[in-house]
């Protein structure tokens, strides 16, 4: 049963430098919620096994994440399966998947 439409790209991008400015409001959706942020596509593929992806985050010339999907915790499949117990899914709804894979996690790079 094929249940996503398909698939694309989103840069979940976050200014976490605001996150520590005022300690009495860290919020992640202040960090998150600039008008620019998020941005998503150009498109949408269809025709692709999500196993056989990569996932690659380049920052200024930096790899900093490299790794196939097949690596992630979860697959694809198993996150959309455990969101539908909470939470109401309908035809045309978006899902980032922000799982890195078994070993991939980096440090921080942000300076108190």
């Amino acid at each position: 049963m094929n249940i996503f439409l398909g698939y694309t790209c989103v840069n979940d991008v976050t200014a976490v430098e605001f996150l520590f400015e005022d300690k009495a409001f860290q919020q992640w959706t202040r960090c998150k919620g600039f008008d620019t942020f998020t941005p998503i596509g150009p498109c949408i593929t269809t025709e692709i096994d999500p196993d056989g992806m990569q996932v690659k985050a380049v920052q200024n010339g930096e790899t900093r994440q490299n790794y196939p999907v097949s690596d992630m915790i979860f697959s694809p499949l198993q996150i959309v399966s455990m969101m539908s117990h909470y939470q109401t899914l309908r035809p045309g709804d978006l899902i980032k998947l922000r799982n890195i894979s078994r070993g991939a996690y980096h440090e921080t790079r942000y300076n108190n």
